[in-house]
């Protein structure tokens, strides 16, 4: 008997390491693809049962398709498979989890996901983006409770993200040099019949809308790679070279493959021309040498050559695209071109906007994801402004317009905890869990110009599974298959 169940057990730990390491590759490959513009059209398939498709489109209107492109997202079924897994493993880690001390964070980040659910409540302007919102944000939580549980550690999430970047700068070179898009369709409804594509937009300069900068009649445009915009292409790029810098120290035997894949990354984040990623960008290697004067896991050293690699790619690039650099930071006449005044009015229309959401709904806030809706709505009272309803470009103004004072109050308290975590362990971090943190403080400085790590769930999953990364590999993690008992 004793023999038997020393078999059954041995045989149910193997299956749960099985599982965890398929679990490993699922998350994996969301940090790889991350930033994707997944189109899942399996949603509107016609094999698709009504009552999901109901659900799913229920509010969407003529403009359904665009409202489930990131809600939506090709990634909820592989976050639920990936939770899926987590359960039928035992819930393994969770037991570590709270010994660590790791689930406060966990829990004060679930009070603000339950808050996010509570604001579908009162939204003022559009309940179905308010639900479209709030699960989204029930889907990322799934997923960093799993990830704060079982990993996998910085290393490896740093050598996914750091993938996807170069795979992404790679694309975005090439549509500068084309001048238009590669038409990359990585996966084919005609071949595959999966329902869920990749998306290359249609890229002309030449067209109004363009991703463009313009300079003296010339239209450039700016790489964007398989995302919608070039400021959502920027910041993984940021988070790619940022994330994967302690390479430097530890690929000794292959410090060219390297260099080589930085020089891709950040040659591609100069072709976004995106200025608030680019400052995260010098905040992040900022800090870097900050962190090299304060722990010796960060060798300065490597530090000041990532540094003279940094600045040589800058003035090469400023050397090859000065005119378009100048429109850019605003120096000298921009000539016929109205692109650099029109977005900077716009952003300034959008935090207007957001000043007197916050002064109208201080504490509740006007419900998760109806920004954009409140904004078209003010908009109408200004017939003389052609621009449309968008969320405002503060990633705390939005926080705190769509969920008040109460709702960010709860973030804040999250970001405290993690924060109180990390300086009570922080000897304990590895070398890649410093490039992660590095990597989201960026993220956190480019918020203050930006919105996409709040509202769009590529970008949730991201930030939010970094953390989660971060935190579980901060302390090793002691505790056995919880399959398994002692001999």
């Amino acid at each position: 008997m004793n023999e038997q169940h020393t078999f059954i057990q041995i045989l149910a730990r193997r299956w749960s390491s099985y599982l965890l390491v398929i679990t490993h590759l699922l998350i994996l490959f969301l940090f790889f693809s991350g930033s994707w513009w997944w189109r899942p059209r399996w949603v509107f398939a016609e094999t698709t049962p009504a009552f999901i498709r109901e659900a799913m489109l229920q509010g969407a209107g003529s403009d359904a398709y665009t409202a489930v492109s990131f809600a939506r997202f090709a990634h909820t079924p592989l976050i639920i498979m990936i939770f899926s897994l987590w359960v039928l493993m035992g819930f393994r880690g969770l037991r570590q989890l709270v010994l660590s001390g790791r689930w406060y964070w966990v829990l004060s980040f679930g009070l603000a996901i339950f808050w996010i659910v509570l604001s579908i409540g009162w939204s003022v302007e559009n309940s179905f983006a308010a639900q479209n919102q709030a699960s989204q944000w029930f889907l990322v939580f799934l997923l960093v409770l799993v990830i704060s549980c079982v990993g996998p550690s910085t290393r490896m999430v740093s050598l996914a993200i750091l993938g996807g970047a170069v795979f992404q700068a790679l694309l975005g070179i090439v549509q500068t040099l084309l001048q238009h898009e590669v038409g990359i369709h990585l996966v084919d409804d005609r071949v595959f019949r999966i329902g869920i594509g990749i998306y290359e937009f249609d890229l002309n300069p030449e067209l109004s809308g363009a991703n463009v900068i313009q300079s003296n009649g010339m239209r450039f445009l700016r790489a964007q790679g398989l995302t919608p915009h070039p400021n959502l292409l920027a910041p993984v790029l940021v988070l790619g070279v940022l994330s994967s810098f302690w390479l430097w120290q530890h690929a000794s035997k292959s410090r060219a493959m390297v260099i080589v894949m930085h020089v891709i990354m950040l040659w591609g984040l100069f072709l976004t021309f995106s200025r608030a990623s680019i400052g995260g960008l010098v905040l992040g290697t900022m800090l870097l040498g900050i962190s090299s004067l304060t722990t010796k896991q960060i060798n300065r050293h490597e530090w000041r050559a990532f540094l003279v690699l940094l600045g040589f790619l800058a003035g090469l690039f400023y050397i090859f695209y000065q005119p378009l650099v100048n429109v850019r930071v605003g120096i000298g006449d921009e000539g016929q071109s109205s692109i650099e005044p029109i977005s900077v009015v716009s952003r300034q229309i959008y935090l207007q906007q957001a000043q007197k959401i916050i002064n109208a709904h201080t504490f509740s806030g006007i419900g998760i994801g109806n920004f954009p809706y409140a904004s078209q709505r003010l908009l109408q009272q200004r017939p003389d402004l052609r621009i449309r309803g968008d969320n405002v470009h503060r990633v705390y103004y939005l926080a705190v317009a769509e969920i008040g004072l109460v709702g960010s109050g709860l973030f804040a308290i999250t970001a405290l905890v993690v924060i109180g975590f990390l300086l009570r362990n922080y000897r304990h971090m590895p070398l890649s869990a410093w490039g992660i943190l590095v990597g989201i403080v960026a993220w956190l400085a480019i918020g203050w110009f930006e919105f996409f790590w709040w509202a769009l769930m590529p970008y949730q999953i991201l930030f939010w599974g970094c953390i989660a990364a971060l935190m579980y590999d901060v302390l090793p993690n002691t505790e056995d298959d919880p399959l398994a008992t002692s001999s």
